[in-house]
C-alpha cells in the first residue's frame, strides 16, 4: 500500500511507497494498550508509581490507532476516488485484511474453548452474557452495548423485561469495540468521500463538531455517559476523522508548508502533553470536560505525532519509529489488539497470581 510522505517540493505529497514510520507509530499504539492491560503493578515505589501512572493512561494508545485508521482509509479513498471499481475494491481489501482473523478469534471463543474447558476446567467457557453478545460481536456493534446498558435509554425505549437486562461480555470479548468503531467507519466513510470528495476537508470539521456535540448530550442525559462517550462511533468519530482531515489537507489546493509546520507545532508541544498529563494525572475519562473536549485534544496530539512521521526529514523521532522493535509490533499490531486479553486470561488460569495481604501481587 503506498502513502503518502511530505517533501519540501511546492507538490505537497510525493509517492514512495509504504512508510515504516507509520508502522512504528502502530507500534507505539499497540505498546501502550498492552502495558495498559497487563501492568498488574500498583505499589508505591517512585518508579512503580511512575509506571502505574503511564498504564492508567495506555488507553490512549487506542486514538493513535483511530487517527492512523483515519488517515490512511481517507488518502486511499481518495486516491482512488475516480477509479472503476470503487467500492468493490475498498470494501474486497477492507475484508480480505479484517474478516479472517476476526472470525476465527470468535469461533476459537465460542466453538474451541468451551469444548475445551469440559476437558480441563478452563474458566473460559461463555457465560450467559458472552451467549447473547454474540450477535452484536457477528455485526460489529459492541461498542453499542453500554448505550444499550443505559438505564435512561432503557427507560425510553420501554423495552421488555427481556430487553432491559444489561450485557457485561468478558474482557478478551469486550475490547471488540475499538474494531467495531473502525469497521463502522469504513462503511460509511467512503460514500461520503465517494460522492462529497471535493468537500473532504469541510465534512471532516463537521464531524468533530458533530462528535463533540454527541459527548455533550450524552454527559448531560446518561447515567452511563463514561462508557458511552469512550466507546460510541457517533462519540468518537472525532479522532477518525481528525486523522482523515491530515490527508485531505496534504491533498488540498489550501495546503501551506508554514502552515503545516504551525498546526505540527502546536498539535505536539500543546495537544498532545496537555491531553496526555489530563488523562495520567487527573481524572481522565470520569471527567466529564474531558469526555467532553478532551478526546478530541488527544486526537490533534497524535495527529501531531503522524505530522512527524510523515516528514521526509531525518529526525530522532523517526529513527525510533523506524527501529526493528517498533516495526514489528506495528506489523502484527491487529492480531495482538485483537487476541492479547484472550491469551492473558489463558495465562492467568494457567499461572494464576498469587496477592499479599493488601492485594498486591506476590514476587
Amino acid at each position: 500500500m503506498s502513502v503518502p510522505i511530505f517533501s519540501q517540493s511546492r507538490s505537497p505529497l510525493v509517492f514512495q511507497g509504504r512508510l515504516p514510520a507509520l508502522d512504528g507509530l502502530r507500534g507505539v499504539a499497540i505498546l501502550l494498550v498492552l502495558f495498559h492491560h497487563i501492568w498488574p503493578y500498583t505499589w508505591d515505589g517512585p518508579l512503580h508509581k511512575a509506571l502505574s501512572t503511564v498504564k492508567q493512561a495506555g488507553w490512549i494508545g487506542v486514538d493513535l490507532f483511530f487517527v492512523l485508521s483515519g488517515f490512511l482509509i481517507t488518502g486511499i479513498l481518495l486516491d482512488a476516488r475516480r477509479q472503476q471499481g470503487f467500492f468493490r475494491t475498498f470494501f474486497a481489501r477492507r475484508a480480505l485484511r479484517i474478516f479472517p482473523l476476526y472470525f476465527f478469534f470468535l469461533l476459537l471463543c465460542y466453538v474451541a474453548l468451551p469444548l475445551f474447558s469440559q476437558t480441563v476446567g478452563l474458566p473460559l467457557a461463555s457465560s450467559d452474557d458472552d451467549e447473547r453478545v454474540l450477535p452484536w460481536l457477528m455485526l460489529y456493534v459492541t461498542n453499542y452495548l453500554p448505550l444499550y446498558n443505559d438505564p435512561v435509554v432503557a427507560e425510553w425505549l420501554n423495552p421488555s423485561e427481556t430487553l432491559g437486562q444489561t450485557i457485561e461480555p468478558s474482557d478478551h470479548l469486550a475490547v471488540t469495540w475499538s474494531l467495531c468503531v473502525e469497521e463502522q467507519f469504513y462503511l460509511a466513510w467512503p460514500l461520503l468521500i465517494f460522492f462529497l470528495g471535493r468537500h473532504s476537508l469541510k465534512i471532516t470539521g463537521m464531524v468533530v463538531a458533530g462528535a463533540i456535540a454527541a459527548r455533550l448530550l450524552a454527559i448531560a442525559y446518561l447515567d452511563n455517559w463514561q462508557q458511552v462517550t469512550y466507546m460510541a462511533t457517533f462519540c468518537r468519530m472525532d479522532s477518525l476523522a481528525i486523522g482523515a482531515a491530515v490527508a485531505c489537507y496534504l491533498r488540498s489546493d489550501l495546503f501551506s508548508h508554514r502552515c503545516w509546520r504551525i498546526l505540527t507545532a502546536v498539535a505536539v508541544c500543546l495537544a498532545l502533553p496537555a491531553s496526555s498529563l489530563w488523562v495520567a494525572l487527573g481524572a481522565g475519562r470520569s471527567d466529564p470536560l474531558f469526555a467532553g473536549v478532551g478526546y478530541t485534544m488527544l486526537a490533534m496530539g497524535c495527529a501531531g505525532l503522524l505530522a512527524i512521521a510523515l516528514s521526509s526529514k531525518a529526525s530522532v523521532v523517526q529513527a525510533a519509529l523506524c527501529g526493528p522493535l517498533l516495526q514489528w509490533f506495528g506489523k502484527y499490531s491487529y492480531g495482538l489488539y485483537l487476541y492479547h486479553m484472550l491469551i492473558l486470561a489463558l495465562f492467568a488460569w494457567w499461572r494464576p497470581a498469587e496477592t499479599l495481604a493488601d492485594g498486591t501481587p506476590a514476587d
